[in-house]
């Protein structure tokens, strides 16, 4: 996490730069990882707290767009990214080794167990965050 971060501050200049496989800035994909860590949050404190984990679905793509992150500061955006996966990263290492089988529905998809639906969460982190640094380098 540490180590992305510091790849990613830098200019400002580097969140307005797009990226090739989604319409986004860097800085609205950053948005949409804020977006993502912001339901995981919350579905991973419910699937600790209730037998079971039922949720709408995940954030739209649209609402990046609706949040203007493309006019929120690039520091403060990839900031707020961070620290929220710092909150995730404290959580993780706190689930009890019973709660990792808590069965999880996100939207209409087969129930997966808490396990697989935050290791699916680094992944897609891994995938956009991929994009993004793409061009950094």
């Amino acid at each position: 996490m540490d180590n992305t971060a510091a790849r990613l501050r830098g200019e400002d200049a580097y969140g307005d730069q797009r990226l090739k496989r989604k319409p986004w800035t860097r800085k609205e994909a950053i948005g949409h990882l804020i977006d993502w860590a912001i339901a995981h949050q919350q579905w991973l404190t419910r699937a600790l707290m209730d037998p079971r984990l039922a949720a709408s679905g995940y954030p739209a793509e649209a609402a990046v767009a609706v949040q203007h992150y493309a006019e929120f500061s690039w520091t403060d955006t990839v900031d707020l990214w961070v620290l929220l996966n710092h909150l995730l990263i404290h959580l993780l290492l706190r689930v009890p080794e019973e709660k990792v089988d808590t069965p999880c529905r996100i939207g209409i998809a087969a129930p997966v167990t808490l396990l697989k639906l935050m290791e699916a969460y680094v992944e897609h982190c891994q995938d956009i965050v991929g994009q993004i640094l793409a061009r950094l380098e």
